[in-house]
């Protein structure tokens, strides 16, 4: 089974979203083929917080990408994600 490692970051729609609802509702939130490597709150620009997640995706399925970024994408609070880093394992 091939894999990609992924790094995305979240960007909250706001100054009022929760970030750690967001990091946490991650792992609910992404589809069959990905796993959850790490998710953690980090600080961004003036005062904002961003969530940085790490994932391992299924390379098999030739849309996970596309899934998982609908899934992210998806999630309440989320204004924008931004994949930092993707690369074959």
């Amino acid at each position: 089974m091939a894999e990609i490692y992924s790094v995305y970051e979240l960007f909250p729609d706001g100054d009022s979203a929760d970030v750690a609802t967001i990091a946490a509702t991650v792992a609910k939130a992404v589809p069959t083929g990905v796993e959850v490597k790490k998710t953690e709150v980090r600080e961004h620009v003036f005062g904002l917080k961003k969530v940085y997640a790490e994932f391992l995706l299924n390379a098999d399925d030739e849309m996970i990408g596309s899934k998982l970024e609908d899934a992210l994408s998806g999630i309440e609070g989320v204004g924008s994600i931004e994949c930092v880093s993707s690369t074959n394992v």
